[in-house]
Parts: structure tokens; C-alpha cells; sequence
């Protein structure tokens, strides 16, 4: 059996930042957007 893992990308980062801003968890949402930032640093909409 192989088991191959991906890596995360910057939207699913960004769009579960995005859930957890909505939910006011303004810390999580922090976390995801500075992790998805870091993969695509030239999007400028995630800050």
C-alpha cells in the first residue's frame, strides 16, 4: 500500500481561516491566514 501525503494549499488555509473568522475565533483565523500567507506570500488578498 502507498500512501502519498499532500501538501496544504494556500486557498483551503485561507478558506478555513475564513470559517473560523466567521465563528469569531479571531485567533484560529489568525493561524490559517498566516500559514497560507507563508505558501503564497505574493497573494495579496489573504492579508
Amino acid at each position: 500500500m502507498h500512501l502519498s501525503i499532500a501538501k496544504p494549499e494556500d486557498i483551503i488555509l485561507e478558506a478555513i481561516g475564513y470559517c473560523w473568522d466567521k465563528q469569531k475565533q479571531y485567533a484560529k483565523a489568525r493561524d490559517y491566514y498566516r500559514k497560507a500567507s507563508q505558501l503564497n506570500p505574493q497573494d495579496d488578498q489573504i492579508f
